[in-house]
C-alpha cells in the first residue's frame, strides 16, 4: 500500500492485510460486518492492577470487540484524578494509530483518537500511568466522543461501554512515551518528510487546493491525516498562526466530512451549521491518502480555481433585473444604484470592486431594491476598490428600505414630506419567500447621507436582500463634515432582511451603520474601521448576535472612534422621539485600539438612546463607556447585562461627562446584573479568549474550563437570537471545533496596518 505522496511504501503496520479490505472499500460492507456496524461495538477499559503500589506503574489499555474490518476509528477522552494518577505516555499496540492530546492530563483528562482506515479491533491503544495514590480505579473512567466504520462510506457507529475491569494479563510497556505527528510517521514510514510549511491565513486563496491537502504540498498524504488527528485531539489549534505558525489549513482543507455532494461541491459542515474536525475527518483524509474513494478527500475545493481577469465595467442606475457572475470582475464606475422593483443577483466568489478613479463609487439600492449576495464559505462574494488597497478607495454598500426613522415628518413645503406609496412585491431566493405588502405611504422618511437614496416607510417587515459570506474591504468616504458613507449602511432596512456573515475590514469611517430599521445582524465581523464599529440612530431597534469588532490598531491619539455607538435622535429638543433607538446586541466580543491610549469610550451613548448590551466581552480601551445626555441616563434608558470588561488604561468610566449623568455611568456596569469588571483580578484578555488581540492571524475563541467556558454567566436570550452558555461572539475552545468566522474573513495586512 502506498500514500498518494511523495513518499516509499509505508511500514508493515499499515500495509497488512490492505488488499482484502482495499478490495471492497467501495462496496457495501460484508454481512456480517454490517450488522457489526448497525449495532452497538462493545468497548472497554483493561486495568493492569487495581491495587499497584505509589510510584509503580499501570497500563491502562482501551479494547473494542469489532469485526475485522469494521470499526474504523474510536474517538473519546481518559478521565482520572490527578492526585493518584500521572500520564506517563503511550506505547503503540496492534495497527491502530494513536494521538493524544495531553494538554488537560494535569487536570485529569486525556483525549485521544485510535483509528486505521483497514480497520481496528481488540486492543487498540494502551497507556501508561504512574500511581500517585490508592483508589485510582474509582475515578478512571472513558468518556466517549465518536466512533466511526472502516473503508469508504464513513458512518457513525454506536458504542457500548462495559465496566472497567482488571487484567493482570496486561504487562506494562517499557517504551511508553509521548508521540506526536512526527513519532508516528517515523513509525508507519521512516523515508516520510513533512511538506513545505507554507504561512497561509485560513481559507486563503490557493491554486487548484484540494480537499484534504492540509499542508499544502500538493497531494494529500501521510501529513495531512496525522495533522488531522493531532488537532481533533486538542494539541494543535484549529487556526493557523496560534501554534507558533505551523502552515497547514485545518478550517478548510481539513474539514471534508460530511461530504456534502451539492454542486458546486461543499463538504465539511454539520447538520447543526458548526464545524468540527473529528475522527471521520481524518479517516476520510487517510482513505484518499491510501487510495480510497471519497467524495471530498482529493476532490477541488471552490474557489480555487484561475483569479478571474475579465472585468465589466457598470455605471449610474440598474433598472433591469441581473445576475454578476463570478468569472468576472465587476466594476462600479462611480455611484451605481439598484433601482425600485430591481433585483440584483451576485453568485458566490464574485468580486466586485470600486473605481478609485472615480470616487466615490458605491453600490446602493433604493426603496423596494433589492440586492441578492449570497456567498460561500469557501467562496465569499468580496466588495473592494481597484488600485492600492488602502481605507476609503471606495465608497462602499447602501441599502435603503422602508422602515419609518423617528423623525416627524417635515411641515409641508420643506424637506421630503411623508413617505409615498409603494406596490406588494415579493422575492423567492434560495428556496425562501419574501413578501412585503403594499405599504399605503405616510409615514417619516429622510433623504440618505453624502447624497444616497431616502429611506423610511411604513414596513418595519421590509426586504432589501440577502447578504451571507460577504466581505466589504477598504470602503468609507467623506463627501463633506458629518456626511460619509461607510463600510456597510443599513438604512430604514427592513426586518426580513438578511444579515449574516459579513466582514467589514479596513473602512475609512463605520464598520456598519444603522439609520433606523429592524433589520438583525448575525455574524458579522468589523475589523480596522478608522470610526465606529458598530453604529445606530433614528430609532434603529432590532437584535443583533455574535458581533466582533476589532479596532484600528494604529489609531493615533484623539481619535475618537468606538467600538459601539449609539444615537436616538439628533435634534435636541427630540433626544427621546420615538421609535426609540433600543437595540439588542448579545454576545459582541470588542477588542480596542493597543497602541494608543488617546481613543474615548468602547461604548458611546447618548441622545436619548436606550440599547442593552449582554452577555459581551470587552478589552483594550481607554475608558468602557460614556453615556451623555440626560434624556439617556433617564429611567427606561440603556442596560448593560452580563457582560465582561478588562484591559482600560484610563477608568471604567469617561469622567467628563456631563453632571446629569455622573451618577450613572459608572454604575450602569457596576450594579448592572452579572457584569464582571476584572481589571485587577485576573490577566487581560488572554485570560478569556485565546489570541484575541492578534490582528493578522486573530483567535477569538473562549477559553474553557473543562467543558465549561471561562466567562459562562449569561441570561436568557430573547425570541430568535441562539441560546448559548457563552460571553463574547466565538463559542468556547474545544478540540476540534472550528470558529464561525474562520475560513472567509481576512485579517489586517499587519499589525498595524489594515
Amino acid at each position: 500500500m502506498q500514500f498518494n505522496r511523495n513518499t516509499p511504501k509505508l511500514a508493515t503496520i499499515v500495509a497488512a492485510s490492505v488488499l482484502a479490505l482495499t478490495a471492497c472499500s467501495d462496496e457495501t460492507p460484508s454481512t456480517a460486518a454490517a450488522r457489526q456496524n448497525l449495532s452497538a461495538v462493545p468497548l472497554e477499559l483493561d486495568v493492569s492492577s487495581a491495587k499497584a503500589s505509589v510510584g509503580s506503574k499501570i497500563a491502562v489499555s482501551v479494547k473494542v470487540e469489532a469485526l475485522p474490518g469494521s470499526l474504523g476509528g474510536v474517538q473519546g477522552a481518559l478521565e482520572f484524578d490527578p492526585t493518584r494518577l500521572r500520564y506517563v505516555g503511550q506505547s503503540p499496540t496492534g495497527d491502530a494509530i494513536t494521538m493524544t492530546g495531553a494538554k488537560n492530563v494535569s487536570a485529569g483528562k486525556l483525549r485521544f483518537t485510535s483509528f486505521n482506515q483497514k480497520g481496528i479491533t481488540g486492543r487498540v491503544a494502551t497507556f501508561v500511568f504512574e500511581t500517585k495514590g490508592a483508589g485510582y480505579m474509582s475515578s478512571l473512567r472513558y468518556v466517549h466522543q465518536v466512533a466511526a466504520t472502516a473503508g469508504a462510506n464513513l458512518r457513525s457507529v454506536k458504542i457500548t461501554q462495559l465496566p472497567t475491569a482488571v487484567d493482570e494479563a496486561l504487562s506494562v510497556p517499557a517504551d511508553a512515551r509521548e508521540m506526536g505527528v512526527a513519532d508516528w510517521a517515523a513509525r508507519i514510514d521512516p523515508a516520510a518528510k513533512a511538506g513545505p510549511a507554507v504561512s497561509l491565513v485560513p481559507g486563503q486563496y490557493r491554486l487548484n487546493l484540494v480537499y484534504g491537502d492540509t499542508d499544502l504540498d500538493g497531494s494529500v498524504g501521510l501529513f495531512d491525516f496525522l495533522g488531522v488527528a493531532n488537532a481533533a485531539v486538542g494539541n494543535d489549534q484549529i487556526i493557523v498562526g496560534t501554534d507558533a505558525g505551523t502552515g497547514i489549513d485545518l478550517v478548510i482543507a481539513g474539514n471534508v466530512f460530511p461530504q456534502n455532494v451539492a454542486s458546486p461541491l461543499t463538504c465539511g459542515t454539520e447538520s447543526d451549521g458548526t464545524r468540527i474536525l473529528d475522527l471521520f475527518d481524518y479517516l476520510a483524509v487517510a482513505n484518499k491518502a491510501a487510495g480510497l474513494p471519497e467524495d471530498c478527500a482529493g476532490n477541488p475545493i471552490p474557489g480555487r480555481g484561475p483569479i478571474p481577469t475579465a472585468r465589466t465595467n457598470v455605471s449610474g442606475d440598474i433598472t433591469t433585473s441581473a445576475t454578476w457572475t463570478k468569472d468576472r470582475i465587476w466594476q462600479l464606475d462611480g455611484k451605481v444604484t439598484i433601482k425600485d422593483g430591481v433585483v440584483l443577483t451576485i453568485e458566490a466568489g464574485t468580486r466586485i470592486e470600486g473605481n478609485t478613479l472615480q470616487n466615490p463609487s458605491a453600490l446602493l439600492t433604493e426603496r423596494g431594491g433589492v440586492l441578492l449576495a449570497a456567498g460561500t464559505l469557501n467562496e465569499p462574494i468580496v466588495f473592494t476598490c481597484t488600485g492600492t488597497k488602502v481605507p476609503g478607495c471606495w465608497g462602499g454598500l447602501w441599502l435603503s428600505g422602508k422602515s419609518a426613522p423617528n423623525v416627524a415628518v417635515p411641515a409641508t413645503g420643506t424637506g421630503l414630506g411623508a413617505s409615498p406609496p409603494f406596490a406588494a412585491r415579493s422575492v423567492t431566493f434560495q428556496n425562501v419567500t419574501y413578501s412585503v405588502g403594499a405599504d399605503a405611504g405616510g409615514c417619516n422618511q429622510l433623504l440618505g447621507e453624502a447624497n444616497t437614496p431616502p429611506y423610511g416607510g411604513c414596513s418595519d417587515n421590509d426586504f432589501s436582500g440577502v447578504l451571507k459570506y460577504v466581505r466589504i474591504e477598504y470602503a468609507g468616504f467623506i463627501v463633506s463634515a458629518n456626511r460619509e458613507l461607510n463600510g456597510l449602511t443599513l438604512a430604514g432596512v427592513g426586518s426580513q432582511t438578511v444579515i449574516q456573515n459579513v466582514q467589514v475590514h479596513g473602512g475609512s469611517d463605520d464598520g456598519v451603520e444603522f439609520f433606523a430599521g429592524t433589520v438583525p445582524v448575525r455574524n458579522v465581523v468589523i475589523t480596522g474601521a478608522q470610526d465606529d464599529g458598530f453604529d445606530g440612530s433614528f430609532g434603529y431597534r432590532a437584535n443583533s448576535q455574535f458581533v466582533i469588532i476589532q479596532n484600528d490598531q494604529g489609531d493615533t491619539p484623539g481619535n475618537d472612534s468606538r467600538a459601539i455607538e449609539f444615537d436616538n435622535n439628533e435634534t435636541s429638543t427630540n433626544y427621546l422621539a420615538t421609535p426609540r433607538t433600543a437595540a439588542g446586541l448579545y454576545n459582541f466580543t470588542v477588542i480596542g485600539n493597543l497602541t494608543s491610549a488617546g481613543q474615548t469610550a468602547a461604548i458611546m451613548l447618548r441622545r436619548g438612546t436606550g440599547p442593552t448590551i449582554s452577555s459581551s466581552l470587552f478589552d483594550g480601551w481607554r475608558y468602557m463607556v460614556e453615556i451623555r445626555d440626560a434624556e439617556t441616563c433617564a429611567p427606561g434608558g440603556p442596560a448593560i447585562r452580563f457582560s465582561t470588561f478588562v484591559g482600560y488604561s484610563g477608568g471604567l468610566a469617561n469622567p467628563s461627562v456631563p453632571p446629569a449623568c455622573a451618577s450613572v455611568e459608572d454604575a450602569i456596569i457596576t450594579t448592572g446584573t452579572g457584569n464582571l469588571v476584572r481589571q485587577t483580578s485576573a490577566p487581560q484578555i488572554g485570560a478569556i479568549l485565546i489570541d484575541g488581540r492578534n490582528t493578522t492571524l486573530p483567535d477569538w475563541r473562549m477559553l474553557s474550563v473543562g467543558a465549561n467556558p471561562v466567562e459562562s454567566q449569561t441570561e436568557a436570550f430573547p425570541a430568535g437570537l441562539i441560546a448559548n452558555n457563552y460571553r463574547g461572539a466565538v463559542a468556547p475552545q474545544s478540540a476540534g471545533q472550528i470558529p464561525w468566522y474562520s475560513g472567509w474573513t481576512r485579517g489586517f495586512t499587519s499589525a498595524l496596518v489594515p
